[in-house]
């Protein structure tokens, strides 16, 4: 299990992920975490990857607002 001091490192960008899989796993550990749902979405439109990103953008936004 990853430690909640690397995912603060990820969303202050001290540390970057530059795959989609890597990025993908630490989400599936964090998946209630809408910042972290939010940098993914915005990482695969980054990268081309549009239609994945809207899941995410989507169910980070049920967080903030739920």
């Amino acid at each position: 299990m990853m430690s909640k001091a690397i995912l603060e490192h990820i969303l202050d960008g001290s540390i970057v992920i530059d795959s989609v899989e890597v990025f993908g796993s630490v989400v599936k550990e964090f998946p209630e975490h809408p910042e972290l749902l939010k940098l993914f979405a915005d990482f695969l439109i980054a990268k081309g990857k549009g239609p994945s990103a809207v899941q995410h953008y989507s169910k980070a936004s049920e967080i903030f607002f739920g």
